[in-house]
């Protein structure tokens, strides 16, 4: 193959393998940003289901402003802060469905969790994420469990509709 790239280019050999390897870290960085554009977009959408159950809640009901979990964009302050917005967004949708008098199929731990365990495994895992070599244990947890607390929250914001 490199012979058939210098015989058509006219270059060595050495200048063919040059060539195809800035041509394949322009390709890498062209997929990492294609990546990285589409895991924001998605992240987008967590944080308005989030930003959405609080604008649900009443006023006295809610911890947080609606605004807040839109600071989870500003990098190493999320991994911090993720903590503190599952707590209060949990907490929450608790007080305003409790207000509401809503019942949750009679299941006291979910009323009493809303969720918070699965949201704390998701910051602890994702705070994990930024150890070198336990990352590699902590990644596809963290995706799996973030998921699952995203449509906890997003069922039970649906509650109060």
């Amino acid at each position: 193959m490199l012979g058939i790239i210098a015989s058509v280019t006219g270059m060595s050999i050495v200048g063919a393998l040059s060539a195809i390897g800035v041509v394949g870290i322009v390709a890498v960085i062209i997929v990492a940003t294609i990546l990285l554009i589409i895991g924001l977009v998605i992240f987008g959408f967590y944080v308005k289901t989030l930003s959405k159950a609080l604008l649900k809640c009443k006023e006295e009901n809610r911890k947080i402003s609606h605004k807040h979990p839109w600071l989870l964009y500003i990098p190493l302050f999320c991994f911090v802060y993720n903590f503190i917005v599952v707590i209060n967004v949990t907490d929450s949708l608790r007080e305003e469905l409790k207000s509401r008098n809503k019942d949750l199929d009679n299941d006291l731990w979910d009323y009493i969790d809303m969720g918070k365990s699965l949201g704390l495994w998701y910051s602890v895992l994702n705070a994990c994420n930024l150890i070198p070599l336990i990352n590699s244990f902590t990644l596809l947890p963290s995706l799996v469990v973030w998921i699952l607390f995203w449509y906890r929250i997003r069922t039970y914001s649906k509650l109060l509709d």
